[in-house]
């Protein structure tokens, strides 16, 4: 995962797949852990992991 720093807060996003890009913003309590295990196949998937989530 990738990481970008802002205004003192880190946050981690991933950019994996190939295919027609798609930008996935978790809920509450969620993580991108939870968006790869159900994403499907054929798309390139953005997620941002929102402070205080996964490894933000």
């Amino acid at each position: 995962m990738a990481t970008l720093s802002r205004d003192g807060a880190t946050l981690r996003f991933t950019d994996a797949g190939e295919g027609l890009a798609v930008v996935f913003q978790h809920g509450l309590g969620g993580g991108e852990a939870q968006v790869a295990q159900t994403f499907p196949a054929g798309f390139r998937r953005l997620t941002l992991e929102c402070r205080g989530h996964g490894g933000s």
